[in-house]
């Protein structure tokens, strides 16, 4: 009982950190305070940033303590900087939320249903998959070592040079920086907490989603996430979207195939409905952040134009491709990084 509360507290001191950031940006894109898209665009802008900050670090060698604690300052003057410019902003989307009920009706308590079901399932479900196992060794032994990506996560052995592979995605790194500050087993941080993450932004996205295709019609929203709900407990067959969120929730890899895409979803229904440039700004942070959930990172690559390009062209708005070709080269960052590694260009000594 003690360790879930403890994984309680880490998930709800997560979310807090990405709703600041979120309020954060969206007070500077000058977006409406929405608390949603709040934690949606403050999750990839975490992700991003840390992201950034990893990958250098861990090429750097430097201690994962010394990294896990300036990690923690950057993220406190963030916080206070949200709570300074942005208490206001809530204190006002406080009082319009007073009409609740009368918006959601009883779509409201299918809608919470729902996302509790998930939520239980994913907590409590264990899983031993190769892959699983493999990132949750590599954010053990980085907690046990205080060392980032420097051990076999496999065999324990000291590294020679870092797997070209894996290095350039901060996710396990994330959990093991999180393991430190809360001082939590790596497994709670990883199986338990970023599964019931998983499952509250994905939701969150899908709700947004249904918000910008049915012109603020909450109720047809909260349907929208009782169906794709619905959708992924009937698609359990080998690798597909619904097998990797409700197996194997906590992995990078699901994140991508998951979140991710529903994301790109959401910011083309924003775009066809509004064609604000701001959307550009979070299809970029989208772009960066999933190189931190691995290489399979890289699909997104095709799925963003295949999606943006025909509202572009519907709309007639042909200057935005600029904008989808900036929000290209994070891709071609993470191309030129992985490639680079396995031929030696770039060096990549672990010892």
């Amino acid at each position: 009982m003690y360790e879930i509360m403890r994984a309680c507290a880490g998930l709800i001191c997560q979310l807090l950190i990405y709703f600041m950031m979120g309020s954060l940006l969206l007070r500077i894109l000058k977006v409406r305070q929405e608390n949603f898209l709040a934690l949606i665009f403050g999750f990839i802008l975490y992700f991003t940033c840390f992201e950034a900050a990893a990958v250098p670090a861990t090429l750097a060698w430097v201690p994962l303590k010394v990294f896990s604690y300036g990690w923690l300052a950057f993220l406190l003057v963030i916080c206070l900087l949200s709570v300074i410019f942005c208490s206001k902003r809530w204190a006002e989307h406080l009082k319009e939320e007073t009409h609740i009920w009368e918006e959601h009706s009883g779509m409201l308590l299918l809608g919470v249903v729902v996302v509790l079901v998930q939520g239980f399932v994913v907590f409590f479900y264990n899983d031993s998959y190769m892959d699983s196992a493999y990132y949750v060794g590599v954010t053990s032994t980085s907690v046990y070592t205080g060392q980032m990506w420097r051990q076999n996560p496999e065999t324990g052995r000291t590294l020679t040079t870092f797997p070209y592979r894996y290095v350039f995605s901060s996710y396990p790194i994330h959990n093991a920086v999180w393991s430190v500050l809360l001082n939590i087993h790596p497994l709670i941080q990883t199986k338990m907490i970023m599964s019931v993450v998983h499952v509250l932004i994905q939701n969150m996205i899908v709700y947004i989603t249904g918000i910008f295709l049915f012109d603020n019609d909450k109720k047809k929203a909260d349907l929208m996430v009782f169906f794709v709900f619905v959708i992924q407990i009937f698609s359990d067959t080998m690798y597909t979207q619904g097998t990797f969120f409700f197996t194997r929730t906590s992995e990078g890899k699901s994140f991508l195939a998951n979140a991710f895409v529903f994301m790109v979803l959401m910011f083309c229904a924003w775009f066809w409905r509004e064609g604000r440039q701001c959307v550009w700004c979070g299809m970029f942070l989208l772009a960066f952040s999933s190189m931190a959930f691995g290489g399979s990172a890289m699909t997104l690559a095709a799925v963003m134009p295949a999606a943006m390009l025909p509202v572009i062209w519907i709309k007639k708005k042909y200057a935005h491709i600029l904008y989808l070709v900036v929000c290209m080269l994070p891709f071609l960052l993470y191309f030129i990084l992985y490639y680079g590694g396995r031929a030696g260009v770039i060096p990549l000594a672990a010892s």
